[in-house]
């Protein structure tokens, strides 16, 4: 299994960090931590964490069973639009 760390609020505000962008098929486990100001949340292929506020972090294990790009994103309202959205390429 592999795992990737998800920094929301880094390097900026409405920004994502991941520690990998690029993962073979198969479960990937993304810890998301917010060390941001304002509350967000990671959405990715049909999953989602709840709204973590400043300090908080979720565990969210995602199966990605085809080789794609898949987009992720933060869906508090405006934050996407901001620039909290990528894309996660699964080879």
């Amino acid at each position: 299994m592999s795992a990737v760390t998800v920094t929301a609020g880094m390097p900026a505000e409405f920004h994502f960090a991941m520690t990998k962008k690029t993962f073979p098929k198969g479960t990937v486990t993304f810890l998301v931590v917010n060390k941001g100001n304002v509350p967000h949340d990671f959405k990715i292929n049909g999953h989602k964490t709840k709204l973590l506020t400043p300090g908080q972090a979720q565990t969210l294990k995602v199966t990605f069973l085809k080789a794609a790009k898949y987009p992720f994103l933060c869906t508090v309202t405006g934050h996407a639009a901001a620039g909290m959205k990528g894309t996660f390429t699964v080879s």
